[in-house]
């Protein structure tokens, strides 16, 4: 396992800007970023698919995407919640722990229902989680873990969805929203990956953080 945390930017040298997400989803204590991925981690080897990254000297690790099927949402099953979300909720405050039961877990699907239909669930691919070592992006690493998965999922003649609300994840991605000044550089490039923007206006919110989540969808 320890062999992935790095590339989640626990380099202390990184200057990179924090994840919305995973500030809300700690609850902005960083001491739980580790219990977080880990539980990750263990819920898509249980239930879904992980798929690394190697450099091609060394046979280090560079990236790593986790993927869940169609039917199958992180978390979601008894053993996933038992044996991989159980351990990282229980380190968390009272109050994360409300803000993952009753508004995380239970208005994300919504959120998804209403932006890509009622079926969306058993038709998509959820690309969960896609991280690059700090060392290693800007090389083509995301682009090339991103299509590997399409391939294989176009194949089932299925889509692939994500969402994400960080901008540098979007401009990395090449998720553009068309007519949007502030991406309009990206518009080229939109469909170099096939991503299209959906309507977005899901939430995050805790008592540490707000994030807008945007949302976006990938057509076979």
């Amino acid at each position: 396992m320890g062999i992935f945390l790095g590339l989640w930017g626990y380099d202390a040298s990184s200057n990179q800007p924090p994840d919305g997400f995973l500030l809300a989803a700690v609850g902005n204590d960083p001491t739980l970023n580790v219990s977080y991925h880990r539980a990750q981690m263990i819920a898509a080897t249980m239930a879904g698919k992980i798929v690394v990254a190697e450099d091609a000297q060394d046979g280090s690790v560079v990236g790593v995407a986790l993927w869940f099927p169609p039917g199958i949402t992180m978390f979601a099953s008894e053993d996933q919640d038992r044996i991989a979300f159980q351990p990282f909720i229980t380190k968390c405050p009272p109050s994360i722990q409300t803000w993952w039961n009753d508004h995380f877990l239970v208005e994300h699907p919504k959120s998804c229902q209403r932006m890509f239909g009622r079926n969306w669930f058993n038709n998509a691919w959820q690309l969960e989680l896609l991280a690059i070592g700090p060392g290693h992006q800007g090389k083509g690493i995301g682009s090339a873990l991103v299509r590997d998965g399409q391939q294989r999922i176009f194949k089932e003649r299925k889509l692939i969805y994500l969402d994400t609300q960080k901008e540098q994840n979007v401009r990395a991605l090449y998720l553009c929203s068309i007519g949007n000044p502030r991406r309009r550089n990206c518009i080229s490039k939109h469909s170099r990956l096939g991503f299209i923007s959906a309507l977005a206006s899901f939430s995050v919110v805790n008592t540490s953080s707000i994030v807008i989540a945007e949302t976006f969808l990938c057509f076979a």
